[in-house]
């Protein structure tokens, strides 16, 4: 046993007095740790004795969480999941160590906000003998309500000891982060990177990179159940794990550098994508477009130039025509000149007639009378025509007295409707108002002043009305918002119970299946559990209640659970059946052998197996037999004679020796055969004849086996037979030749004789249906066994089954979300329907004060609008009316006037007529005189020269009848004329129209060579720009394409190409783009790959990214090369180098340290690291890199780099897979070189033999206790060379939790002489441990209890010294955890 190297007396008196532990050793040693205001620990400490302390308790005690706070959490400054617990598990978080959850199963009293701290003390002996104290700390705070909030830490280094020159609370509150910064002598840090270095430097003595090793090591120690879980395999797969990483900074570069790469080559697939999207859009959409484009201008180029020339042949022909009537205009001219001429003539003649004084006379006498008898008519007509007159006057003056008769009675009634019509107004005005109004603008029939102050009047009440609408309005609007408010509170009160309807609900479903889970496991057969898995199954039922964030569930779990025990019997059948198929196989031969001895009358020897032997005859042929057969015993040998006699004939190759009838050692063709033979040889003495009786059989005569029997000699025993010869003897000796030997039988006889051969095939089948049975037993068992093995599948089938419902809770769940979030939305919509009710209520008041100041003012009423409405109108009606009458009444007396006036005007007119008609009578009678008188005085010759006259008269009106025609002809011709420059003007103005068509259509080809779309179609672009070029390149284009048939062929197109075209824009942004410019006559599409080149079409804009693509694959290629060579080579591989180094150094040091530390047996481990052969590439690398890079070959160098290059790409892919944003972490995983590597465990026994590989099958072999002595000395040992690593002051510190779980007694002793053979500092967890061993010189034990109902957690505290255990009295400084 070991001595303690602490004063338990003083430790003792420390513990008891409320002192401090002091520092024992000159290295720094752990003295205690302590909790503030964490989980259900409001000051608790822990103290060490000898560097060892012990936390026992029964489940949730609260052991594990002094562990989960005080050790990795304080050596790493951080608070993660993988710190918290060794496996990274969500479920402790330091935010629940800080804020209760207000569970059931959570007794904390609720708080809105939480602080604590947790922290460590280290002490040691300085150079100069002094005490000198080191403690480091990490506080944490959270606060309720803020969600995904992180929780704030900051860490602390003091010389001061906590308890004496340093206090973490201040009236049993915690210190906060800044009245800690305010404490002399206090470090505090907000970064735990600066927190690690320091730890590093000055309480471990060592590099950064070699504490993250060292903390990753006790990381993988403090895993749960170690004793447990120890294997070979598991022992691997620790020490493996526990070797450094790859840095994070490595990875960061070698990701950086491969992104650059990748971007190039995204840049590249971009571009390349682009190209040939562009390309796919030229061809079969920009193509297609311009190609229509291109034969629809050239089509109507090739129809306007058609249509130029049809209008020219038009106007020739008008021209021709113009010219035909113009020269029928000259002949009807040249006629008419005729026509007048003669015509001319006669006027003259006609006036010479009509001037000569025979004529005149002649006319006036005859003109006389004319005008005398037109006189008499003239005057009779007239004297006619007054006399009607006359009648009408008359009638017109009766008229006019009847109409002023009835004028003045019209305007007398008028006048009486007036004054009527005024009173009514006056009194309707009076009651609306407009008493005043009536009074000034009435007397003096100032209709229009009236109505102005009835319209004002009209105005006021609309506004009076228009205030008294918003008023009701408003007060509606009020009614129906206090309305909505009632409704919104009744939903607001609803959904605030159906909230909690759904809570209690959601607690129900919660506390129902975790009652379910409780009960189903217990009723588990197949797949049997522990509390602890119930426990935790049940825990993460809360996890089903975080909609959306749970990344866990019991089912979940349980399927996991449920999947190893369905493994395990799915590998189980897999070994079973695996031994069912020999033994079918073999039952199948034994089957077949019992046949064949059934069916055979004899059993012939086995043939031989190291030489090849013929294919002896067949009996029937008669071609010899074997020896065996040749013979029957003679009667007198016992059976043990017979069998001595056959064991030595078949040790001496006699007895399946060949005898051939003729007794001679050659076939027919005379050769000698592949076999053994027998040939006739006398022999002196006695023969075998004496105990063998030849028989034939065959074809082999007997003599034949005669003479063979006498050539072997026979002897009683060895004594009594020659030394050399050839011969047996009947106590199994046998010579032949130089041969010699003995032989014991080994069986029965069983070929020489019929007996014995019946006899031995009698045993083979027996011995055969003996094996048979045996066979058919085990396939019973293996039958058996497979069908328990499939009951148990099928019953674990039926139990995961049977698994309860998540669905209840996670419907539960689901409602009780979807309840909260309606109750916030009521209660939103209520405190919004309140508000909106208080504005329109007072909106309705200020509507109503409006309404009542302008009734008022104006006098108009608060209620009855319609009725004052009406009288308002009804005095307006009356006003009109009114008004209609004054009118009406003016225009009567005008009429009256008018009809008097006309009446007087009717009588003058009468007298003025009765005037004319008697001077018309006397002016009638006085012509009738003169007539009389003229015609008595008219001569003869006066009527010849009037006939004369009437001739030339009759000639000048046929000529002037000519002219008339001859001027309609002439004005025909010249119609003509014009009709014809008209339809010339017509034909030169079409062809105008035509040629400026066919100069548009050609400026619209130009415009298509112009927008570059004849090249890309394979047309020629002229190079003089005249009209016949114009037209040879036109119908260049349509004899090339093809013809558009439909008119909306076009735009049909170009829809086509704008529908690709943002299709493709879509695939070309950001870094490039596409526009459409249709400013000119032609829209053009214009395509930006790149600045430098500016906006180009499409073919020659996908030429350049094809290009660009060819550019970019040449700059990718070569860009690969460099970071291949840069990051590769150069760098990472020399890195990687140097972590393989790293793991061969680490593991020679172990190796160093296992072989100074044999086991009580003697034994000797030892580690082996070996590249992994499951990966050959690995197993390559590795090698290669032993050598260092830069000493391979070429071929080495590049196998290494595509190794990397595949991993990388993996890792992205990955990635990718995984819908991760950063690869880094896939990207570690994917170069973490411990996966290449193999640790091969070995150990050479006390005896010094050699080196055995220690796997699992040697592992079951051993003793429990060995098992975990010689498997837990190699992570010593790696705890051990990392301490070893540091600081010569280092502490030397290791963490387990439940390490000893399901280990006995002894072996827990030699688990812990262990750490104190290493001298390792110790914390360990245990559920009933004490560590009292004599192995253990001194340890302080703190036994913890809990209960689950009250927060808390009761310490009792122990110390053993290596032969007493005593407790220790509860003082302040030792515990004091939670409510007492």
């Amino acid at each position: 046993m070991t001595d303690a190297r602490v004063d338990g007396a003083a430790w003792l008196d420390a513990a008891r007095t409320g002192g401090l532990p002091t520092a024992q050793l000159t290295r720094w040693q752990p003295l205690r740790v302590g909790i503030v205001n964490l989980w259900e620990y409001d000051e608790a400490e822990f103290w060490f004795a000898d560097g060892r302390l012990v936390l026992r308790g029964g489940n949730g005690a609260g052991k594990t969480k002094v562990l989960e706070l005080t050790t990795l959490m304080l050596m790493r400054g951080e608070i993660g999941a993988s710190i918290l617990d060794p496996f990274g598990s969500q479920h402790r978080t330091m935010r629940f160590n800080l804020l209760p959850t207000g569970e059931a199963d959570d007794p904390r009293e609720l708080a809105d906000a939480g602080l604590g701290y947790a922290w460590a003390e280290f002490g040691r002996i300085g150079d100069q003998g002094e005490a000198e104290y080191f403690t480091c700390g990490l506080g944490a705070s959270a606060r309720r309500g803020t969600g995904a909030a992180p929780v704030q830490t900051w860490q602390l280094i003091t010389r001061h000891r906590i308890g004496s020159a340093l206090e973490l609370t201040h009236s049993r509150r915690p210190l906060n982060e800044t009245e800690l910064k305010k404490l002399p002598g206090v470090q505090v840090y907000r970064s735990a990177t600066q927190y690690r270095a320091h730890l590093a430097h000055e309480l471990f003595g060592m590099e950064i990179d070699a504490y993250n090793n060292l903390t990753e090591l006790l990381k993988q120690l403090r895993k749960p159940k170690l004793g447990e879980r120890l294997n070979p395999a598991s022992l691997a797969d620790t020490l493996r794990d526990a070797l450094p990483p790859i840095a994070a900074e490595e990875i960061d570069h070698l990701a950086d550098g491969w992104d650059r790469l990748e971007q190039l080559r995204s840049k590249v697939d971009t571009t390349k994508q682009a190209a040939h999207a562009l390309a796919h859009y030229t061809r079969h959409s920009w193509r297609p477009w311009a190609s229509i484009v291109v034969r629809s201008r050239a089509d109507e180029l090739s129809r306007t130039t058609s249509q130029l020339e049809r209008t020219t042949d038009l106007k020739n022909r008008a021209d021709a025509e113009l010219a035909e009537a113009t020269r029928q205009v000259g002949q009807v001219t040249r006629e008419l000149d005729r026509v007048r001429v003669d015509k001319d003539d006669r006027e003259v003649e006609y006036r010479e007639l009509l001037k000569s004084q025979a004529y005149t006379d002649a006319v006036a006498a005859a003109g006389r009378v004319e005008t005398l008898r037109s006189a008499l008519t003239t005057v009779a007509q007239h004297r006619g025509s007054v006399n009607e007159r006359h009648s009408r006057t008359v009638l017109a003056v009766e008229q006019s007295q009847a109409v002023v008769t009835a004028a003045a009675a019209e305007a007398a009634a008028v006048a009486e409707r007036e004054s009527t019509q005024a009173e009514t107004v006056t009194d309707l005005a009076a009651r609306v108002g407009l008493a005043a109004a009536t009074e000034r603008h009435l007397p003096d029939q100032d209709i229009a002043g009236l109505r102005v102050a009835i319209d004002r009047r009209f105005e006021r009440f609309e506004h009076h009305e228009q205030l008294y609408a918003d008023l009701e309005r408003a007060v509606a609007e009020a009614e129906a918002s206090e309305g909505r408010v009632a409704r919104s509170a009744a939903r607001r009160a609803e959904a605030v119970s159906e909230v909690a309807e759904r809570l209690v609900h959601l607690e129900s479903a919660v506390d129902d299946l975790r009652v379910n889970l409780r009960n189903w496991a217990h009723d588990l057969t197949a797949a049997p559990t522990t509390d602890e898995q119930v426990e935790h199954w049940c825990d993460l039922v809360a996890e089903l209640t975080a909609m959306g964030s749970s990344t866990s569930s019991p089912r979940a779990a349980v399927r996991q659970h449920f999947d190893g025990h369905r493994e395990k019997a799915q590998r189980r059948i897999a070994v079973v059946e695996a031994r069912r198929e020999p033994l079918r196989a073999e039952k199948s031969r034994l089957e077949a052998d019992i046949d064949r001895l059934r069916s055979i009358s004899e059993n012939a020897p086995p043939d031989p197996v190291t030489w090849s032997r013929r294919n002896r005859p067949e009996p029937s042929a008669g071609r010899g037999a074997p020896f065996w057969k040749c013979v029957n015993p003679r009667a007198w040998l016992t059976p043990a004679d017979l069998d001595v006699l056959e064991a030595a004939l078949a040790a001496a190759g006699i007895l399946d020796a060949w005898i051939t009838p003729s007794g001679s050692l050659v076939d027919a063709d005379g050769n000698e055969p592949f076999d053994v033979q027998l040939r006739a040889r006398a022999m002196a003495g006695a023969g075998l004849n004496d105990v063998l009786e030849p028989t034939s059989t065959d074809g082999v005569p007997v003599d034949v086996v005669a003479a063979v029997l006498a050539g072997f000699g026979w002897f009683a025993d060895r004594a009594s037979a020659p030394e050399d010869g050839t011969w047996l003897s009947g106590d199994g000796c046998w010579s032949v030749g130089s041969l010699t030997g003995r032989a014991a039988p080994a069986q029965s006889a069983s070929y020489l004789g019929t007996a014995a051969r019946e006899a031995a095939r009698l045993r083979a089948i027996d011995a055969a249906n003996a094996q048979l049975h045996r066979v058919d037993e085990d396939l019973t068992l293996i039958a058996a066994e497979l069908i328990l093995l499939a009951s148990q599948l099928e019953l674990l089938e039926t139990e995961y089954t049977a698994l309860p419902s998540e669905q209840p809770v996670i419907e539960a769940a689901r409602a009780f979300a979807v309840s909260t979030e309606l109750s916030g939305r009521a209660e939103r919509e209520h405190a919004t329907e309140v508000a909106r009710h208080g504005t329109i209520q007072a909106e309705a008041d200020d509507k109503r004060a409006s309404l009542a100041e302008h009734a008022a003012r104006f006098g108009f009423p608060m209620e009855g609008l319609q009725t004052y409405a009406r009288a308002l109108n009804h005095c307006r009606q009356a006003v009109l009316e009114l008004s209609s009458l004054i009118e009406l009444s003016k225009s009567r007396q005008d009429a009256l006037h008018a009809a008097e006036s006309t009446a007087e005007d009717r009588g003058i007119e009468l007298e003025e007529v009765v005037q004319e008609l008697e001077k018309l009578t006397t002016e009638r009678r006085q012509v009738r005189i003169q007539l009389d008188i003229a015609e008595a005085s008219l001569q003869s010759d006066h009527h010849d020269m009037l006939d004369r006259a009437d001739r030339l008269a009759e000639r000048l009106t046929q000529l002037g009848t000519s002219m008339t025609r001859l001027g309609d002809e002439l004005t025909e011709a010249r119609v003509t004329v014009a009709s014809a420059k008209a339809v010339l003007a017509q034909h030169e103005e079409r062809r105008d129209a035509a040629e400026t068509a066919r100069n548009e259509a050609l400026t619209a080809w130009w415009a298509v060579a112009d927008a570059d779309l004849l090249e890309p179609l394979g047309l020629s672009v002229p190079e003089r720009r005249v009209v016949e070029t114009g037209r040879e390149s036109a119908r260049a284009a349509r004899r090339a394409l093809r013809d558009v048939t439909e008119s909306a062929a076009e735009e049909r197109a170009w829809r086509r190409c704008l529908t690709g075209l943002q299709e493709l824009r879509q695939q070309l942004l950001p870094t490039r783009d596409m526009r459409i410019d249709d400013d000119g006559p032609v829209p053009l599409v214009l395509v930006l790959t790149d600045a430098t080149l500016g906006w180009q079409p499409p073919q020659p804009a996908s030429d350049a990214l094809a290009n660009a693509v060819q550019e970019l694959e040449e700059r990718y290629n070569t860009e690969q090369r460099d970071v291949l060579a840069t990051l590769l080579e150069s760098n990472f591989i020399e890195y990687l180098k140097e972590r393989l180094d790293y793991a061969e150094g680490t593991f020679l040091d172990i190796n160093r340290q296992l072989a100074k530390h044999p086991t009580g047996q003697g034994h000797v481990v030892r580690l082996e690291r070996v590249p992994d052969p499951a990966d050959p590439e690995a197993v390559l690398v590795v090698k290669a890199l032993s050598h260092g890079y830069a000493q391979l070959g070429a071929d080495r160098q590049e196998q290494v780099r595509n190794f990397l290059s595949r991993k990388i790409d993996a890792a992205r892919a990955d990635a990718r897979a995984e819908g991760a944003s950063d690869w880094k972490e896939q990207l570690a995983s994917a170069l973490d070189y411990r996966r290449w590597l193999r640790i091969e465990l070995q150990f050479r026994g006390g005896d010094g033999g050699t080196w055995r590989r220690f796997d699992n099958a040697s592992h079951g072999s051993k003793s429990g206790g060995e098992k975990v002595v010689l498997l837990s000395q190699p992570l010593f040992a790696a705890a051990v060379v990392a301490y070893n690593a540091a600081g010569r002051g280092a502490p030397r510190w290791i963490w387990l939790d439940e390490a000893m779980t399901g280990v006995d007694a002894s072996v827990k002793e030699s688990f812990m002489g262990l750490t104190v053979e290493f001298d390792l500092d110790v914390m360990l967890t245990a559920h009933d441990e004490w560590c009292t061993y004599r192995t253990v010189p001194a340890v302080a034990i703190y036994d913890l209890a809990r209960d689950k109902l009250l927060p808390g957690v009761d310490i009792d505290s122990y110390l053993w010294l290596g032969k007493n255990l005593t407790q220790v009295e509860r003082a302040l400084p030792i515990a004091v955890a939670g409510v007492e």
